[in-house]
């Protein structure tokens, strides 16, 4: 038995406590139908954007600050990583290195604050009200960085380490669908190996670990919607780190591992799974160096099919009949597009304009409003 920074470059990827309030600086919307949220540049620089499928209409939610000086750390200044409150009142997200959360509609934006020289990222909201992400902060003893899972309550406090520190950078987290835990994949060291990534689960207030296993890779991680199951990409037996990786699923009861997608080795790479909320499909993205595609499979590995071709990062409405991803990623000839579908691959509802080639990351995994 064997025994991944989500979606900035899935292509690449699979290759290879107080709240300051602040204004948001965008007009503010509402609407009681579904929207979906998404970082692009569509209007010169990249902010947080509001879609309502159907209506025709895309809203713009933040306006990042223009810097007076040329940014000279890390993570650049710009809106990205959106994500949705399980009740659907706010939106979290990743400014440069910093964590904010606004309304839904873009007003009353508040920045999450943590000790000096942290930097946040990769929002993710329980359905309990916590919202979690990874910091990186300097090392209490010695040089350098280490990385560890926070959370927080929605008025920001409580903080609490649910994801131990580490050295090495986390390569996923997610939520259970109850909010109780919360499962991680962490590269660690291994007296049989010098360096593999483990899959691990701990409690919404963190405490030791349950490992569940290793393998030489592992990339985003998404749970069943009844919390029995993860499904997440990872390298196959006896891969190196960087192999393209492979789906598989990992029952919690009783560790059984489930290889989902068979393609050739060395030919292309899957990732991104995402359940249906009724469980029957997972949809996922498969990249090779030449194109990219969005398939479904059942979680027993039978049905695969392709339901959008030259596209990535799909994302399921939360009733299950639309999935929305982004389109035209690698065909440079082809218009960008956010592009929703009748699910599991009937007809086009809504397509809608990107700037390419700043938008072509997909859809995080709490892109649909509740």
């Amino acid at each position: 038995m064997f025994a991944r920074h989500c979606s900035a470059s899935l292509a690449v990827l699979l290759f290879a406590g107080l709240l300051a309030a602040g204004a948001a600086g965008a007009k503010p919307h509402s609407s009681t139908q579904a929207s979906i949220v998404f970082a692009s540049a569509r209007s010169g620089d990249r902010a947080i954007f509001a879609l309502v499928p159907g209506a025709g209409r895309v809203v713009r939610l933040t306006s990042p600050p223009k810097p007076t000086t040329p940014c000279q750390c890390r993570s650049r200044d710009f809106d990205s990583h959106p994500a949705w409150s399980a009740d659907g009142r706010r939106i979290a997200f990743t400014r440069g290195a910093r964590l904010f959360v606004m309304r839904a509609n873009g007003t009353d934006l508040r920045l999450v604050r943590g000790p000096g020289g942290t930097e946040d990222f990769d929002p993710a909201w329980s359905a309990r009200g916590r919202l979690a992400f990874i910091r990186q902060r300097p090392a209490s003893r010695g040089s350098g960085y280490v990385h560890e899972i926070v959370s927080v309550n929605a008025a920001g406090r409580d903080a609490r380490v649910v994801g131990p520190p580490v050295r090495f950078a986390y390569r996923s987290f997610g939520w259970a669908p109850d909010g109780r835990r919360l499962a991680f994949a962490v590269p660690y060291t291994d007296p049989r190996s010098p360096f593999v990534v483990g899959l691990f689960v701990t409690g919404s207030g963190g405490g030791k670990p349950r490992f569940l296993l290793r393998a030489a890779g592992m990339g985003e991680l998404v749970w069943s919607p009844d919390g029995s199951t993860i499904a997440l990409a990872a390298s196959v037996p006896g891969a190196e780190p960087y192999d393209p990786y492979r789906l598989f699923t990992i029952r919690l009861s009783d560790r059984r591992i489930v290889q989902l997608t068979q393609v050739p080795f060395a030919k292309t790479g899957d990732g991104g799974p995402r359940w249906s909320p009724n469980g029957r499909l997972i949809a996922f993205t498969r990249v090779d160096l030449r194109r990219s595609s969005v398939h479904v499979v059942r979680p027993d590995g039978s049905g695969e099919r392709l339901i959008a071709a030259d596209a990535i990062g799909p994302a399921w409405s939360p009733d299950g009949r639309r999935i929305a991803f982004v389109q035209g990623v690698l065909a440079a000839d082809r218009a960008l597009t956010l592009t929703v579908i009748a699910a599991p691959g009937g007809r086009v509802l809504d397509r809608h304009p990107l700037r390419r080639p700043n938008d072509a990351d997909g859809l995080g995994p709490q892109a649909w409003r509740p």
